[in-house]
């Protein structure tokens, strides 16, 4: 077949200093050719002069020395391209497709976008007088194998956003603090999103090591693994997470500074069955996210910072685990404590060497994965105040210290819990809402416990309950950081005020095996002690329904809801919204069987103007409501009576 080279078994061989210009031109048939060198004035041995008309070239290319790759025009390569280093010049945009493409060493100067499919280690490197990489457009290396760059800058120029995918089926390894990808200072320079995609052949045993200076001017950074995709804020990325253990100890190293003015970074890792660390952020040297009003997402199960690592955000940070908990390196769950102090909040706990700065600027905190039912448990131990919500999600979680939002009625605090939840420190949002929600698994019960606890909404709905969603029942559990086991809900000297939100509580006692003889357990649904008050304003409701257990004991009872104190008085109370107990008696061995019970002390029940209902379910031989002696229960008005209901009392 004769083409405009000749015939196609003769093959097209360019010397050193020659120059092949397709110039618009597509050579449909398959005729090998040869390259050599860099072409007429260093333009490229093969190009595309024509900047009005694509050119494609379908034939195998051997690049018998290092070569460049030019013109100005489009240029698609069909044929297999390989066996030396190339550079792409001068302004042309390039598509390598056959995956039997074996370039070994890649640069780029000046060009507009490029799409490489390469079946070959690959470095980011040096070709001739061209190191690094400069483009204007989005650019695809997609390897079947790893990539790697060591101390080069890989820079975004132009107008337009532009995307830099590195795509590796084993490993994505800058590890050299040298390393700048950056986008053009110039005024009006485009965004630039960085892709480390990993492991893309489903493996994990790889890693990515990931260090220098990167600069995406309000473009994103992902790093993960996977061999499918989704698409995460418009880009395409992994569907899991980067490897660890074989060719890298750890899933993902970090460090250097990472500037993304407004875009977002997010790292998952998952070293399998190796011992390495998941993520290991500022390995070796300091790491700096400054993400601007951008988002901090990790994602690994082990993960820890080894050097101290800045997070300067006004977006999310969510911590979380790959698969369902938190663990050491030996895969056991291992328990997250979110601790540390100061405006610039110096992290200690599982967050040791890692520093928030100015963490009150933060719009959301994620701690846990809000679709495991098996999360490590959670301790909140010093206080934490953001403008945007906080959703913590545990085995069981313990809030010792005070959880602030502010902003806008979007900013809620949730706790979800697969077992049990005890909050002893403040709540506190600015007309948001707050979810406390235990036994989330549904199984083995999860109780809610709080304790000299206050939480106030300023017109936020309160929700206790049970399931993922408060919508179902806390359940009396064994767990052991409750004070008082077994109850569904347990609230000691609490103020809960929804400020005109609705107040919510579901709870059920124990209803597992016997638990003994102990005096000190009782399978109540909901127990309100020793000065709690619950109350809201204007049209908000208050409504409690509590099932009481199993209980085991003759000495103590399992009631539906049960009031008590030998102090301070428990009040109940709305200004305009209704106020409704539903309490259904528990059964087993118990010295009183009853809905609702006031068990000693004054607790009052009542509304300005909206209707109380109290109702008692239960056997036929159980009290509807029931007041021991010596206690007094106020019912429609306060124990004062300077607040009388005009509503119903029912």
């Amino acid at each position: 077949t004769n083409t405009p080279l000749g015939t196609t078994a003769a093959g097209t061989t360019i010397s050193a200093g020659g120059t092949l210009d397709l110039n618009g031109y597509s050579l449909g048939t398959a005729e090998a050719l040869t390259i050599n060198g860099y072409g007429v004035g260093n333009n490229g041995a093969l190009i595309n002069s024509s900047t009005t008309t694509a050119a494609t070239y379908t034939g195998a290319i051997t690049v018998a020395s290092a070569s460049y790759i030019g013109g100005a025009g489009t240029m698609t390569l069909s044929g297999a391209v390989g066996g030396n280093s190339v550079a792409f010049v001068n302004g042309g945009s390039y598509t390598l497709s056959n995956s039997g493409n074996t370039i070994t060493t890649l640069a780029t100067s000046g060009i507009g976008s490029l799409s490489l499919k390469n079946n070959a280690d690959l470095t980011i490197g040096t070709v001739n007088a061209i190191s690094g990489m400069t483009f204007t457009g989005d650019v695809l290396l997609d390897v079947t194998g790893s990539i790697t760059m060591s101390g080069f800058t890989v820079q975004k120029n132009g107008t337009a956003n532009s995307t830099l995918t590195l795509k590796s089926s084993i490993r994505v390894d800058l590890w050299n603090s040298s390393n700048q990808i950056k986008t053009d200072t110039a005024a009006g320079t485009g965004k630039l999103n960085i892709i480390f995609w990993s492991e893309s052949d489903g493996g994990n045993g790889s890693g990515t090591t990931l260090a220098g200076t990167f600069t995406t001017n309000g473009g994103h950074i992902w790093a993960g693994g996977g061999s499918g995709s989704v698409t995460w804020n418009g880009l395409t990325v992994g569907n899991g997470a980067a490897g660890g253990g074989v060719l890298n100890t750890n899933a993902i190293d970090t460090q250097g500074n990472w500037t993304t003015s407004g875009g977002s970074i997010w790292l998952a890792g998952n070293v399998g069955s190796g011992t390495g660390y998941d993520i290991l952020l500022g390995n070796g040297a300091v790491q700096a996210f400054n993400v601007g009003a951008g988002s901090v997402t990790l994602i690994g199960d082990y993960q820890a910072s080894s050097s101290t690592t800045t997070i300067t955000s006004t977006g999310t940070l969510t911590i979380a685990p790959f698969n369902n908990a938190f663990t050491d390196s030996t895969g056991t769950a291992r328990a997250f404590t979110l601790s540390g102090s100061g405006t610039n909040f110096v992290g200690t706990g599982s967050i040791a060497s890692m520093t928030i700065n100015s963490i009150a600027n933060l719009t959301g905190l994620v701690i846990g994965k809000s679709t495991s039912t098996a999360n490590s448990n959670v301790t909140v131990s010093n206080a934490i105040g953001i403008a945007g919500p906080i959703s913590i999600y545990g085995g069981n979680i313990t809030v010792s210290a005070a959880l602030t939002t502010t902003g806008s009625a979007s900013n809620a605090v949730t706790l979800v819990a697969s077992d049990s939840i005890k909050v002893a420190g403040n709540i506190t949002t600015s007309g948001a809402a707050v979810l406390i929600s235990s036994n989330s698994d549904g199984s083995n019960g999860g109780a809610i416990n709080t304790n000299g606890a206050s939480i106030t909404t300023s017109g936020g709905n309160i929700t206790l309950g049970g399931g993922t969603d408060g919508t179902g029942y806390a359940e009396g559990s064994a767990s052991s950081i409750q004070d008082s086991p077994y109850r569904g809900i347990w609230m000691s000297a609490t103020t809960l005020n929804a400020g005109g939100g609705n107040i919510i509580l579901r709870g059920k006692g124990w209803q597992g095996a016997t638990f003994g003889a102990s005096t000190f357990y009782y399978s109540i649904g909901i127990d309100l002690v020793v000065g709690t008050s619950i109350s809201t304003t204007s049209a908000g409701n208050v409504t409690l329904v509590g099932v009481g257990g199993i209980n085991y004991s003759a000495a103590n009872h399992s009631v539906g809801i049960n009031l008590y104190t030998n102090g301070t008085a428990n009040a109940i109370y709305t200004v305009n919204g209704n106020v409704t107990l539903t309490g259904t008696a528990g059964t087993g061995t118990a010295r009183t069987y009853a809905g609702i019970n006031n068990d000693g002390g004054v607790t009052s029940i009542y509304s300005t103007t909206g209707n109380v209902t109290l109702t008692g379910n239960g056997a036929s031989s159980d009290y509807g409501v029931n007041v021991i002696s010596g206690g007094t229960l106020y019912v429609g008005y306060n124990s004062a009576a300077t607040v009388i209901t005009s509503g119903n009392v029912l």
